[in-house]
């Protein structure tokens, strides 16, 4: 079964609270949107039982919602919190020799360079400016050295975010950073997170020092001159071990149908991420341009049968729908369901549960 996933395409209920998103400015935006071909996806389409994640969760949506398509009875399976795996995945597909030697007891994770802010003596992650691919390798480069007498090797990913591989991350709990994003980080540390396990502290306690260390190193560093967010912090992400492949998931260069359409693989999960900037600014109009973008060079173009299930990610939850048969009872439950789906004001799809 081919899956698509749209990462940040439910919008907080916070920013339109529920039974209000009529008279709200977004709902205004919402009720302007023009996704023609999206809408008539879904109205072929059930929805069935998504997730939404508790305020404990390390996991993000997008994680919850990969774990859940990769199910092929479609059941709802909670992934380990805070062990995604995504840094092994990414070691298996970008590093395949160092991966397959790696001894068991050594785990990946991600390095991301970050950036906090203080304010009334609470410290907050936000989001950070761009980094080149240059300042990032001659960044990794000068760090390795600091990093190996903490018995952490460092690989390069993509800017701003390496791979590393250490005894220190082996089956520890992390929070992804985008969980963390414009939050009090204290919480969210590496060892204080809720039920963090007691025999996984000495390996956090070696990170937050490094992190400390670190945060020392990039206060002068020449690398923020000139940046209006300093790069003053580090987080360790995507811990834990994945048995997926490159074979398994496919992000979507651009929002075209192209690719998707001349896939070989038999049930591929294809995730959409090109939401993402403006939701995080909460540039709602950019946003329901960006969504309108995407129905236009990707839902207009899709054959019938290009893909059976659609997951929207939002902060907190997951939507999910599966194309429905066109035979029988199950085909007239479907058009009833199209006249019924026909008459749901936007507000209520683009909304988080």
């Amino acid at each position: 079964m081919q899956t698509l996933i749209v990462d940040a395409a439910l919008i907080p209920s916070e920013d339109a609270p529920l039974g209000e998103e009529k008279s709200s400015p977004i709902g205004h935006i919402l009720s302007s949107l023009g996704t023609p071909h999206l809408k008539n996806w879904l109205q072929e389409a059930q929805e069935i039982k998504g997730t939404r994640l508790n305020e404990f969760a390390l996991n993000t949506p997008l994680e919850e919602a990969i774990r859940m398509a990769l199910d092929s009875h479609m059941e709802t399976h909670p992934a380990a919190n805070g062990l995604t795996g995504e840094a092994h995945a990414l070691a298996t597909q970008l590093l395949p020799k160092e991966s397959e030697e790696s001894p068991p007891q050594l785990g990946w994770a991600l390095i991301s360079l970050c950036h906090w802010h203080v304010n009334s003596g609470q410290v907050f992650m936000l989001d950070a400016d761009p980094l080149e691919e240059q300042q990032s390798e001659a960044l990794r480069a000068e760090l390795s050295p600091f990093f190996a007498q903490v018995g952490i090797s460092l690989f390069k990913h993509k800017p701003g975010v390496w791979l590393a591989q250490s005894e220190l991350f082996h089956a520890l709990p992390t929070a992804s950073p985008l969980r963390v994003l414009g939050q009090e980080v204290e919480p969210w540390l590496v060892g204080n997170t809720f039920e963090f396990p007691n025999d996984k502290m000495g390996q956090s306690q070696s990170l937050k020092r490094l992190q400390s260390e670190v945060q020392m190193l990039l206060y002068h560093h020449p690398i923020n001159q000139g940046r209006a967010s300093a790069l003053n912090s580090i987080w360790f992400s995507g811990t834990g071990t994945s048995s997926l492949s490159s074979e398994h998931l496919h992000w979507l260069s651009n929002p075209s149908v192209g690719s998707i359409q001349e896939s070989q693989h038999s049930s591929p999960i294809w995730i959409d991420e090109h939401l993402r900037e403006p939701y995080k600014r909460g540039d709602w109009r950019a946003w329901a341009q960006a969504l309108e973008s995407l129905d236009t060079q990707l839902f207009a173009q899709l054959k019938p049968g290009a893909f059976e299930c659609l997951m929207l990610c939002g902060t907190q939850s997951t939507k999910v729908w599966l194309k429905s048969p066109s035979a029988g009872i199950k085909g007239f439950l479907s058009q009833l369901n199209a006249r019924l789906f026909s008459r749901i004001h936007p507000s209520t799809i683009f909304h988080e549960n």
